[in-house]
């Protein structure tokens, strides 16, 4: 719609003001409740007015609500750098490793290489391994880093080198009978994973939980034995939580404990003291009755209130 070149009056109207008005216009004129909710103009007895919705309208007016409030905290992932496969279930291997699973994003953790700590998504990867096909296992490749390394992922060639002298190896010292489930060379996987009109379909070979210890411990060894650019080779395992199954009360050690347990319910708790791990924790707010949305200028005191820092922490996060 055209309107005229002086704007219309705005006029602010809360969350509740505006889907209010919006019931209304529904029963009484869709025509206008269209325009409404997709424009925020609205015809009234004065002229037309242009609403905008401003959420802090309806910010909570005093601590009484806050003192209704529940605490909630959960696990939303897990993080882990080792030189070993914990995992108590059986696993997923990925001949030809999954390119979208390159780590190529900023996760704050660093590895030291030479005497100086390098972002993990600077140094070269791969992430060939799943569990439960939500979390993935990424191998990197310290020996590949360097100023002219431009991209991490891993080329054709390394691929190929990766995938001879160290997965299928790897695999068929564990169980030599599988021999006719993985092909001599990486260019036989990638034609036996192509499909018919040209596509490709990764293959997925499965290790048994019984072997999956052992398949770690072989990997790093013929990665530092047999490849070219396997010295220092690491592991970073990812698990990607689901929301709401390790929900506890913050304040209950109990609880707390248990959905500990819960997250690491799948890994071999001997094989993590060598390894370094970080949980991503949320933290959330509950008030009855309300939908509580925190505001970015209230971060530090969020900060404050959840971890109990004081103001200098507050400031640095």
């Amino acid at each position: 719609m055209d309107y005229d070149d002086d704007p219309a009056p705005r006029v602010a109207y809360s969350m509740m003001d505006f889907t209010t008005k919006a019931s209304e216009l529904l029963e009484e004129d869709v025509g206008a409740f269209i325009q409404f909710t997709l424009t925020g103009r609205l015809k009234t007895g004065d002229g037309e007015v242009q609403v905008v919705v401003d959420p802090l309208l309806q910010a909570m007016p005093s601590a009484v609500d806050l003192n209704r409030s529940v605490e909630y905290r959960d696990y939303d992932s897990l993080l882990g750098i080792s030189t070993t496969l914990p995992f108590l279930r059986d696993i997923e291997v990925f001949p030809i490793p999954l390119y979208r699973e390159t780590l190529v994003e900023d996760i704050r953790i660093s590895h030291e290489i030479n005497g100086r700590e390098v972002p993990l998504h600077k140094i070269p990867n791969a992430g060939f391994i799943k569990t439960k096909d939500r979390h993935i296992t990424r191998i990197f490749f310290p020996a590949l880093h360097g100023e002219n390394r431009k991209d991490v992922r891993l080329k054709p060639n390394e691929v190929s080198e990766f995938y001879e002298k160290v997965v299928r190896e790897a695999a068929l010292e564990l169980n030599n009978y599988q021999i006719n489930d993985w092909p001599p060379s990486h260019l036989d996987e990638a034609w036996r994973a192509s499909g018919a009109r040209g596509g490709t379909y990764p293959s997925r070979k499965g290790i048994s939980r019984w072997d999956v210890e052992r398949f770690g411990q072989l990997l790093i060894e013929k990665c530092e034995e047999d490849l070219s650019f396997g010295k220092g080779a690491f592991f970073l395992h990812q698990y990607r939580g689901m929301k709401a199954t390790t929900t506890h009360n913050p304040n209950n050690e109990e609880e707390a404990r248990n959905a500990l347990k819960d997250l690491f319910q799948d890994m071999h708790i001997s094989m993590l003291e060598d390894a370094k791990w970080w949980v991503d924790v949320g933290m959330e707010v509950h008030v009855p009755g309300k939908a509580v949305l925190w505001r970015v200028d209230s971060h530090f005191a969020l900060i404050q209130h959840f971890l109990d820092a004081d103001e200098a922490t507050a400031a640095r996060n």
